[in-house]
């Protein structure tokens, strides 16, 4: 992640966290399937 293009663009910036809660929520999800 570079720090200058975040800076530059908070769009992308909330694009990317909001990509990264998605990403955390669906591997949790598949975890809690394969646990089952």
């Amino acid at each position: 992640m570079h720090p200058a293009s975040v800076t530059s663009s908070p769009r992308t910036n909330v694009s990317h966290l909001y990509y990264g809660v998605n990403l955390q929520q669906m591997l949790l999800m598949i975890f809690r399937w394969r646990s089952v």
